[in-house]
């Protein structure tokens, strides 16, 4: 989900499409783990809808991430899980995104950018995914969870239990 800087901009948000496996196969998990949370960053023309669309995958088989999901070495091996869909437009002029102008000499166009981060919280059997901005990348110290609030209509819940050997408690 990452975007390089310096690539210019994609257009209408959408991020290249590249899995990111959490929890990885394999993977111990602890009883109670700590939220995983994934900073993002989405870019929009100036002209265009700010619309963020982000889906979440399952798999049985993948083992490496940031591998494109059209890719050889992904393909058939995982099943969409959920997405949600947001619309930022009203943040452009709440001064909620960044304007950007490449730097000279530099690829790309003027757009638009904003930073979330994608939180993904493993409750029993169960992964619950969400957006949440301001965007900090981290988990607060003294309370253990996700900084910054969640943002409506981002919540999906994903059931994982056949992912587990039986017997797992």
């Amino acid at each position: 989900m990452d975007i390089q800087k310096g690539l210019g901009y994609l257009p209408y948000g959408f991020p290249r499409k590249v899995l990111t496996l959490n929890p990885n196969q394999g993977e111990t998990v602890d009883a109670k783990p700590k939220p995983r949370v994934i900073p993002t960053e989405h870019t929009f023309a100036l002209d265009k809808p700010c619309i963020v669309k982000e889906a979440f995958y399952v798999s049985d088989t993948l083992t490496e991430s940031h591998w494109q999901v059209h890719s050889t070495k992904n393909k058939g091996k995982f099943d969409l899980a959920g997405t949600f869909v947001l619309d930022l437009s009203d943040w452009r002029e709440k001064g909620l995104m960044q304007r950007r102008t490449p730097e000279p000499g530099k690829y790309g166009q003027e757009h638009w950018a904003v930073q979330f981060d994608i939180v993904m919280e493993l409750v029993g059997r169960m992964i619950y995914c969400s957006a949440r901005y301001p965007s900090s990348g981290e988990i607060g110290e003294s309370t253990g969870e996700p900084i910054g609030e969640k943002l409506s209509g981002s919540q999906i819940e994903m059931n994982i239990a056949a992912a587990f050997e039986p017997g797992t408690k």
